[in-house]
């Protein structure tokens, strides 16, 4: 299986070269280097994010490398005028305060402004008014047969998450996105018995802290067609399996948010993660390009240029499954870390404070308010 380890990295392949409707999925055989603009609002208040970049081709192999832009100007913009701005944070992803949040019967885009002066928008999308979305994952331990490093085929432990999926009288269109917490503990720092203990310390080495990981990431995809016979009747969908590791030597949490999509995203999806499965490794050239629903804005064009990437409104919900290492039996099994042998002076190093541990988001002794460990 070939994984996304960024959505908006992977339509880095995508380019196109001619005027197209925005909500026609067009399929382009010349590749150009063009702006990537992917993200979303959803029904639940908090932090959205807006993918901002740039493909740009190297070598004779026509692979591509990330150019994040940095210093666009982004915002969010809904039928009424009213402006939601996003800051630039890292690797060309812009963020929305705290509270960014679409109203049911409400309309929608994103606007990206370049130094260049070039704009680009998405067309208007609208949060439909259904609001009733059951997320409901539960994970069990189970094993795969996987490659070790000498290319022997072993049994790998691990934990299996699911989506329990209730048929309903029309068809649905779903995709999820899965993220992983835990806390991580440096052997070498400070001799804190508990992550309690370190509450409220600032300014000082710290031997456990909160971590938010970026998982490798499928496109989680899934068409519920309607079923009259089977109505109200439940099934479940794979989400994913992740092997059972150092991880989960204290609390690991798995997070799924789950996005009801209407059929025009669903397809845009689908073409994008046909695209990544079938065409070879990440940096193979594309045969086509998928177009989305974003295009320059601008009086002076001869014609409508499109960018690539999609702006959705989506209804959305949030399930978390909280596992301990009692839970699946692997208390004690993991090994301390070291400082390996280096010359010169002593350097900072993660086993002796964890807050140098790079991962998406290092919480430190900070963790988020739903997460009471």
């Amino acid at each position: 299986m070939k994984y996304l380890r960024n959505l908006a990295f992977c339509m880095f392949f995508l380019g196109l070269s001619t005027c197209v409707d925005p909500y026609r999925f067009g399929f382009e055989e010349n590749v150009d280097q063009d702006y990537v603009i992917e993200g979303y609002l959803t029904n639940i208040p908090g932090v959205h994010q807006i993918r901002v970049s740039r493909t740009t081709f190297i070598g004779e192999f026509n692979g591509v490398v990330a150019d994040f832009i940095p210093n666009a100007d982004v915002s969010i913009v809904d039928d009424q005028g009213e402006a939601i701005p996003l800051t630039y944070d890292r690797n060309g992803i812009y963020l929305t305060g705290p509270n960014a949040v679409a109203m049911p019967g409400r309309s929608y885009k994103v606007r990206a402004e370049m130094a260049t002066g070039e704009i680009f928008e998405s067309s208007f999308e609208t949060l439909t008014e259904e609001l009733g979305i059951d997320n409901d994952i539960e994970y069990s331990i189970a094993t795969r047969e996987s490659l070790n490093d000498n290319n022997f085929i072993v049994e790998e432990s691990g934990v299996k998450v699911v989506a329990n999926i209730e048929k309903t009288a029309v068809d649905k269109y779903y995709r999820w996105e899965v993220d992983h917490y835990f806390l991580i503990e440096s052997d070498l720092a400070p001799s804190f018995r508990s992550p309690q203990e370190q509450e409220g310390l600032t300014g000082t080495e710290l031997r456990f802290c909160f971590i938010k990981d970026y998982p490798f990431q499928d496109l989680h995809l899934l068409r519920d067609v309607a079923d009259g016979q089977a109505l109200g009747s439940s099934y479940q969908f794979d989400l994913e399996f992740i092997p059972i590791d150092k991880r989960f030597e204290y609390e690991f949490v798995v997070e799924s948010k789950m996005l009801a999509i209407p059929e025009k995203d669903f397809t845009f999806w689908s073409n994008i993660q046909e695209l990544a499965e079938g065409n070879g490794g990440l940096f193979d050239a594309a045969p086509f390009a998928v177009v989305g629903n974003i295009r320059e804005v601008s009086d002076n064009l001869e014609e409508e240029r499109v960018g690539l990437g999609f702006f959705g409104v989506y209804n959305a919900s949030i399930d978390r499954e909280f596992i301990n290492p009692d839970d699946i039996g692997i208390s004690g099994v993991f090994n301390d870390c070291s400082v390996p042998a280096a010359p010169g002076p002593p350097r900072p190093h993660p086993c002796k404070d964890c807050r140098l541990y790079e991962y998406q988001i290092n919480y430190e002794n900070n963790p988020p308010a739903w997460w009471n460990y």
